[in-house]
């Protein structure tokens, strides 16, 4: 790195980027100042929006559809939020579909 001043340093990382920059002592230790910062906010985005909107879409997945615009509404929950590869989902997501199809069409008899 060309320089030790810290705002040359962080220019020198935006134009060549990390890989680059590690390859110095004062590199290495801004990459590794962003990196840990950049942990941080992901965990912590993932703490205050993706768990509670995972929460709630499981919640909404268990529980049962009225009518066929909820039924489709659920649906598209379900694909967004990807149930089928969540490890909360109790039940398969098709099992809980399945449920509602079947209690909404006795109801259309």
């Amino acid at each position: 790195m060309p320089t030790r001043n810290p705002a040359c340093a962080g220019r020198f990382f935006r134009i060549f980027g990390w890989e680059k920059a590690k390859g110095s002592p004062e590199g290495a230790a801004l990459c590794d100042a962003i990196w840990q910062r950049l942990d941080e906010a992901e965990d912590a985005y993932w703490e205050r929006c993706t768990v509670p909107m995972q929460k709630a879409a499981v919640a909404l997945a268990l529980t049962p559809a009225p009518d066929l615009d909820a039924l489709r509404a659920k649906i598209a929950v379900m694909r967004e939020q990807e149930l089928e590869t969540l490890d909360r989902m109790p039940r398969h997501p098709l099992e809980v579909l399945e449920e509602d199809v079947e209690r909404l069409s006795r109801a259309l008899v």
